[in-house]
C-alpha cells in the first residue's frame, strides 16, 4: 500500500474489503478515524484488516486522535504493519483452543508452577483426576507436596528440584497421589522448564498429569502372572522350555536340563529336532506344523530324546504355541515329563505277559504231551505186559511147557524193554531243555552223519546238494546231529524206485533266526489226508516200510524243547521239505 491510501489521495482498491479483528466486515463509520471525528474520543491500538482475499490480509493497528489546527478540526491517524504479529497470536489462538480439546478428551491435566510466587497452577482436568472440585484444592506448592504418597515423595521432589537447579531439562515419571475419597492413584507426570529469567534461572515449570491406575494395575498384574510363570517355569519338577519358531531354544528350565544331561547354555545352541530321536521327528514336525496354521491350540506325544551321553530319554511332551499380536506365532513352549521309567515298566509288563503266555501255551502243550505220553504208555505197555501175564500164567500151570513158551516169553521181554527203552528216551528229551550248547558246524555235522549212512547212500546211490548260507550255529551237538540223522533217514528210505535220489541242504537266516531245510525228491506225504499227524507218535504214512511212526515225533519233540518249530511241504510222489527254525 502506498502512502497515498491512509492520506486520502487515492481511493482504496474496490476488491479490497475492511475487516474487524474478528474477520467482520468494517463500514465507514466504524472505522477508528470516523469514530474519533464523530465522536472526539481517541482510539487506540484498532485492529483493521484489509483483505484483498482470504489469504492475502494485511493488519492495521491504527491510534486516532483529535489536532486543531488554523481553525480547523483534523483527524491524525497512525498505522503499524502488524501483520506478522496478528497472524502469530491467531495461530496461538488456535493451537491453544486445540489444546484444550485434545486435554478435555485425552483426560489429561495441565499445572504450571512459579517459582517466584510458589503457587501451582491446576488446571480443572487436572482436580477432577484426583477427585476433587477447583474450590477445594488451592494453588499452594506445599498443598501440592502433602498429596504425594510418603513412599514417592522424595523421587517426585527430586525430580524437580534437579529441573528447578537446571540438572534436568525435564522429567517424566510415575507417582501416587492422595485423592478426594482418601486412597491413591497412580499418575503420569511430564515436566518441563518454559520460562527462564535472563540469568537462565527458571520462572516458570509446566507440565501434565494423567490417570494411569488401570495401566498400573495392568502392568502389576501383568507383572505378577510373569513372576508366577516364572517361578512355575523354572522351579517345576517337570522339564519345561521355550522355542523360537525356528525350534531354537530360547530357555529352558533345570529340570529339562537335568533330564538330558545338558547345561542351559548347551542346549542354546540346538534346535529341539536336534536332540529328538530320528524315528520321532516327522511326526513331531507335523505337530508343529499344525500349531503354526492355527490348526490344533496344543498337542501331546510320547517321543524320544537323545541325552548327552548318547542313551534314549523318553519324554510325554505337551506343547503350545504363543502368538504375537498380528496372530503370527511366536514362540513354542513345551512341558516334557520324563516316562523312562514308565516306559521300562511298561516293556517289562508287556514282556512278562509275552512271557506268561508263552509259559500257559508251554504248559498247555506239555500237558497235552503228557495225556498224549500217558496213552502211549497205556498202548505200547498193556500187549507186552498182557503176553507175559499169559505166558507165565500157562507155564505156572504146566512147568512141562516152559520150554516152549520160554522163547514166546523171552521176545515179550524184549519187546517191553525196547518200548520203555523208547518211551525213556522221550522223557530224556523233555528233561534235557537245559542241555549245553556248543559251536556246530553245518559242514562237519553233516559230514558225520553222511559217515553213518554211508552204506545206504552208497547202495542207492544218493546225491546231495548243499547251499550253507549260514555255515554254523550254537546248538547242543547231540541234537542237531539228531535232527539231521532222522531228516536224512527219511529222505534216503522213503525214496522213489527208479528215480536218482537226491537230498538238498539249505541253512539261511529267516526272521532274524537261523533256519534249516532239508528238501528229496522221494514219496512224499498226502497233506490233506495226513496234515494233522505228521508229528504224531506211531503214525505210519507208507506201508512196506520198517517204520515205528517214532522218528517225526522225537524230532519234534527235540526240536520244540529248545524253542525251536520244525514245518513240513510236501506233494506224493513230488517230494517233501522240512523246515527247522531254531
Amino acid at each position: 500500500m502506498s502512502p497515498d491510501y491512509p492520506l486520502g489521495k487515492k481511493l482504496v482498491h474496490p476488491n479490497w474489503r475492511q475487516i474487524n479483528a474478528k474477520g467482520e466486515p468494517l463500514g465507514v463509520e466504524d472505522l477508528p478515524s470516523s469514530i474519533t471525528r464523530s465522536t472526539g474520543k481517541i482510539q487506540k491500538d484498532f485492529i483493521v484488516g484489509l483483505e484483498a482475499s482470504e489469504k492475502n490480509i494485511k493488519w492495521l493497528s491504527v491510534n486516532t486522535q483529535t489536532l486543531h489546527h488554523d481553525n480547523v478540526d483534523y483527524v491524525f491517524s497512525t498505522f503499524i504493519d502488524i501483520t506478522e504479529k496478528h497472524n502469530l497470536q491467531e495461530e496461538v489462538s488456535r493451537a491453544k483452543e486445540r489444546l484444550k480439546y485434545a486435554l478435555k478428551g485425552s483426560e489429561i491435566g495441565v499445572w504450571e508452577y512459579n517459582t517466584e510466587a510458589r503457587e501451582l497452577y491446576f488446571s480443572n482436568e487436572w482436580r477432577k483426576i484426583i477427585g476433587y472440585v477447583p474450590s477445594e484444592v488451592d494453588n499452594p506448592y506445599e498443598q501440592w507436596e502433602q498429596l504425594i504418597h510418603p513412599e514417592d515423595k522424595d523421587f517426585v521432589l527430586k525430580n524437580v528440584n534437579d529441573c528447578l537447579a537446571n540438572l534436568s531439562p525435564g522429567f517424566k515419571i510415575e507417582y501416587r497421589i492422595d485423592t478426594q475419597k482418601g486412597d491413591y492413584k497412580w499418575v503420569g507426570a511430564i515436566g518441563k522448564i518454559t520460562a527462564r529469567a535472563e540469568d537462565g534461572t527458571p520462572k516458570r515449570f509446566s507440565g501434565t498429569i494423567k490417570d494411569v491406575t488401570d495401566q498400573k494395575k495392568s502392568e502389576e498384574a501383568i507383572l505378577a502372572s510373569e513372576q508366577k510363570f516364572k517361578n512355575a517355569f523354572h522351579y517345576s519338577a517337570v522339564g519345561m522350555g521355550i522355542t523360537d519358531v525356528e525350534g531354537r531354544w530360547i530357555d529352558v528350565n533345570p529340570a529339562f536340563c537335568e533330564m538330558l544331561g545338558y547345561s542351559k547354555t548347551e542346549l542354546s545352541k540346538l534346535t529341539f529336532r536336534e536332540i529328538t530321536h530320528p524315528e520321532d521327528l516327522p511326526e513331531c514336525n507335523l505337530y508343529v506344523d499344525k500349531l503354526k496354521k492355527s490348526e490344533i491350540d496344543t498337542f501331546k506325544f510320547e517321543k524320544r530324546y537323545l541325552h548327552k551321553n548318547g542313551g534314549i530319554v523318553w519324554g510325554l511332551l505337551t506343547a503350545a504355541v504363543m502368538w504375537r499380536e498380528n496372530n503370527v506365532p511366536k514362540s513354542f513352549i513345551a512341558q516334557v515329563v520324563n516316562i523312562s521309567n514308565t516306559k521300562a515298566l511298561i516293556s517289562q509288563l508287556e514282556a512278562n505277559n509275552l512271557q506268561l503266555n508263552l509259559t500257559t501255551i508251554d504248559l498247555e502243550n506239555k500237558i497235552e504231551q503228557l495225556e498224549e505220553f500217558n496213552r502211549i504208555v497205556a498202548h505200547n505197555l498193556r500187549g507186552p505186559v498182557g503176553n507175559i501175564l499169559q505166558l507165565t500164567d500157562m507155564i505156572s500151570e504146566d512147568e512141562s511147557l516152559s520150554e516152549l513158551y520160554m522163547p514166546m516169553l523171552k521176545e515179550a521181554t524184549v519187546g517191553l524193554d525196547s518200548t520203555l527203552k523208547e518211551l525213556i528216551k522221550i522223557l530224556e528229551i523233555k528233561l534235557n531243555a537245559d542241555i549245553a550248547y556248543q559251536k556246530c558246524s553245518f559242514e562237519e555235522i553233516i559230514s558225520n552223519v553222511q559217515k553213518m549212512l554211508n552204506i545206504q547212500i552208497q547202495n542207492e546211490k544218493v546225491s546231495f546238494k548243499m547251499n550253507l548260507e549260514v555255515p554254523g550255529i550254537d546248538y547242543p551237538t547231540v541234537y542237531l546231529e539228531s535232527i539231521l540223522y532222522n531228516l536224512i533217514t527219511n529222505a534216503i528210505k522213503y525214496r522213489r524206485k527208479n528215480v536218482k535220489s537226491q537230498v538238498v541242504i539249505h541253512t539261511y537266516i529267516k526272521g532274524g533266526k537261523i533256519a534249516l531245510e532239508v528238501s528229496d525228491n522221494g514219496l512224499g506225504i498226502d497233506l490233506q489226508r495226513y496234515g494233522h499227524q505228521i508229528f504224531k507218535l506211531n503214525k505210519v504214512f507208507h506201508k512196506g516200510f520198517d517204520s515205528k511212526g517214532m522218528g517225526l515225533f522225537i524230532l519234534k519233540n527235540q526240536i520244540e524243547t529248545l524253542g525251536g518249530t520244525i514245518s513240513v511241504t510236501s506233494q506224493p510222489n513230488r517230494g517233501s521239505t522240512f523246515e527247522v527254525i531254531f
